[in-house]
C-alpha cells in the first residue's frame, strides 16, 4: 500500500515483530510519546508496551487506511488486527481475533520519530477481548 512507505513502514515493521534495533533506528534520543495506554512517555515505555501487545497478540498486523502529511508530521490512521493468544492485561487468552481503529501523530525529523501521539478505544479492545 502507498501510505506503508519510509519511516511510516519501518515503525509499523517494529510494532508488528517487535524488533528493538528498528525502534533504537527510528526514534530520536528524547523522544516523547503522549498516550493514555501508558503513564510514561519514553521509548523504554513504549518498549514495554509493544511487548506487552506482541505477547498477546503474536500475529499482530497493522493496514494504514490514510496518512497525511503536515511539515514536520505524519498522520497515520490505521487498524489493527490479531489474535489473542497470550492474554492481555492480566486476563487469560482467549484465541479471539480483534480488530481495532486508532490514529497516530509522529512528529518525525529526518527519519527519526521524535514526538508522537496515539489515540484508539481501549475499551473496545477490552470488549472484543472478554467476548
Amino acid at each position: 500500500m502507498a501510505f506503508r512507505t519510509g519511516v511510516v513502514a519501518r515503525w509499523l515493521d517494529w510494532w508488528e515483530s517487535g524488533d528493538v534495533a528498528i525502534a533504537d533506528e527510528i526514534y530520536a534520543d528524547g523522544y516523547e510519546r503522549h498516550a493514555t495506554d501508558s503513564p510514561a512517555s519514553g521509548l523504554d515505555a513504549l518498549k514495554a508496551l509493544v511487548a506487552a501487545y506482541l505477547r498477546a497478540f503474536p500475529d499482530l498486523h497493522f493496514d494504514v487506511e490514510d496518512a497525511v502529511t503536515d511539515g514536520d508530521r505524519i498522520a497515520v490512521r490505521w487498524t489493527a488486527t490479531g489474535t489473542d493468544r497470550g492474554g492481555l492485561m492480566g486476563m487469560p487468552p482467549t484465541d479471539r481475533r480483534i480488530s481495532l481503529a486508532g490514529c497516530d501523530i509522529l512528529r518525525v525529523q529526518g527519519e527519526q520519530i521524535t514526538e508522537s501521539w496515539s489515540f484508539y478505544d481501549r475499551l473496545a479492545l477490552l470488549d472484543q477481548v472478554k467476548g
